[in-house]
């Protein structure tokens, strides 16, 4: 009998040296962080000297702080704590003891207390803790990339004056609130030209392996590069998700095939599609006064995803004095509707038309583009511009405009020719047909003019929004809150514009969007 009670007692012991206990955690950051916590007092007596662990996981799952402790029975005295005073056991850890976080100051504090007569374990959440700066997570961030990246080498030399290649690629942490994966690519931006260069990130996008495209990340650290002539600049562009690149749209001008290890611009590849696409015609060249018009040839290409009608046109001077140029043209779709063309830059697709004086003997070419199919299309006019008595004509000026000499070239993309137009005072053709035709003509011409002038009124205003949407950013972009609050006035300013009819939707459409972009490219969106 004695015998089994010893062993009943025994029992009892190992089972209360197993025991549980209760644990209480308390943290605030007072010189660092002062982490306290107590155990169930009924076991204090028992459980010293006793073991404890103290470790603090980030949010991102970084371990910053580890440390072991010996706890004796005289450590567990009354503590002031910022709840309540309690009995228990209090633990100072200074901040340079605790590894910096990437881009978070929360975490989970775990404790770990084993003694003689039982254990416990416990986590809180924890504000406070010490994090890298802007600089040291860009440090951080770059040292990571620089591990994994792959080189590669291809280059594009297809705008004029700039020499881009990409020179590696991979995997970048963002360390902001959170560790974000991104795709970042390295580039080299040179200026083999004689003035200065402004090349654009903007709208750039990725195309990963797996057929996935990836925007343009607005953590990129700029949006544009100005490089001076004989000067190169280092820059690399951030793509939103991680993924290994197989195409690489930069800028909205250039795509690098990293499949096949080549470089196009925009331009180049809808050059190539045209060129195999495009009719050469056999129109006849046109003369009005000191005109003389021609097309080439025409046929269907691609621009900005879109399937265009191209025509390439020629106008020469003929006369001994200068001209001054402007494509008000129109095209005549088979149900009798005029549209006019796409306004494209040269800086885009060098190959544009572009406006301007043309000096005598010489002569000015280039491309229009249309967004139509060419079985739609019927018929190219082309407004011969303004003679000059001298300088620039100020095209908005209607005075002027009423007096001076303004023709007409009419070009049936059946191939046929025109009658003979004669010249005439305010830029009306005069043409020999029966009133029927004449009617029809008068219905057309009224639609061109009204569609050249409303063109016209409407591309200044497109013009010069976009000019200063981009003063706006150039100028105030290292002034955030600034540069937001000229882009929602100049936001508010086109949408009064177009209420007003000053601006058409296509064009309204076109520079709010840029606008929104900006906006967003400034709120981090």
């Amino acid at each position: 009998m004695k015998k089994l009670l010893y062993i009943v007692l025994f029992l009892a012991i190992s089972l209360f040296a197993k025991a549980e206990l209760d644990l209480n955690i308390y943290t605030d950051t007072k010189d660092g962080i002062r982490v306290q916590f107590s155990v169930s007092e009924d076991y204090v007596e028992g459980i010293f000297p006793g073991n404890v662990k103290v470790s603090i996981i980030n949010n991102l799952g970084d371990t910053v702080f580890s440390k072991d402790y010996i706890i004796s029975e005289k450590d567990y005295k009354p503590v002031q704590a910022s709840y309540d005073n309690f009995t228990g056991i209090e633990l100072s850890l200074p901040e340079e003891s605790i590894q910096k976080s990437k881009g978070t100051s929360s975490g989970t504090i775990f404790i770990d207390f084993s003694g003689a007569a039982g254990s416990a374990k416990g986590d809180s959440y924890i504000y406070g803790l010490p994090q890298m700066s802007k600089e040291e997570l860009t440090e951080a961030s770059t040292s990571e990339y620089a591990k994994v990246a792959v080189p590669i080498s291809i280059t594009s030399e297809g705008l004029p004056g700039l020499r881009i290649s990409i020179t590696r690629h991979g995997e970048y942490t963002d360390y902001d609130y959170q560790a974000t994966k991104k795709t970042r690519v390295d580039i080299v931006v040179e200026n083999t030209g004689a003035s200065k260069i402004s090349f654009s990130l903007y709208g750039s996008s990725l195309v990963d392996t797996a057929g996935k495209q990836h925007p343009y990340s607005y953590k990129t650290p700029t949006s544009a590069i100005d490089v001076f002539p004989g000067e190169k600049k280092d820059a690399f562009v951030l793509f939103d998700e991680a993924g290994t690149p197989s195409k690489l749209y930069l800028g909205e001008e250039i795509i690098f095939d990293l499949d096949k290890k080549t470089a196009s611009t925009v331009a180049e590849l809808s050059e190539a599609k045209y060129h195999e696409e495009a009719k050469l015609v056999n129109f006849a060249k046109q003369i009005k006064g000191k005109i003389e018009a021609k097309v080439e040839r025409y046929g269907m290409t691609e621009i900005d995803g879109k399937d265009v009608l191209r025509f390439d046109i020629s106008i020469s001077n003929i006369g001994t004095s200068p001209i001054y140029y402007q494509s008000e043209a129109a095209l005549v779709t088979s149900a009798g509707i005029s549209i006019k063309p796409l306004i494209i830059y040269k800086s885009n697709f060098p190959n544009a038309f572009e406006d301007g004086d043309v000096q005598p003997g010489v002569s000015r070419k280039g491309a229009l583009f249309f967004e139509i199919d060419a079985a739609s299309a019927k018929e190219l006019v082309l407004d011969s511009g303004q003679e000059l008595s001298g300088g620039t004509l100020k095209i908005d000026d209607a005075e002027q405009i009423a007096g001076t000499k303004n023709y007409w070239f009419r070009f049936q993309l059946d191939g046929s020719r025109p009658k003979q137009e004669e010249e005439k005072k305010g830029g009306f053709p005069a043409l020999e047909w029966d009133l029927i035709g004449v009617a029809g003509l008068l219905i057309t011409v009224v639609s061109i003019v009204f569609g050249w002038w409303a063109s016209k009124k409407h591309r200044h205003h497109t013009v010069t929004y976009i000019d200063k949407m981009d003063d706006i950013y150039h100028k105030y972009n290292n002034q955030q809150g600034v540069c937001l609050e000229q882009m929602t006035t100049l936001k508010k300013e086109l949408e009064q514009d177009f209420k007003k009819g000053k601006i058409d939707e296509q064009d309204f459409q076109l520079v709010f969007q840029k606008i929104e972009d900006y906006i967003g490219r400034l709120s981090g969106k």
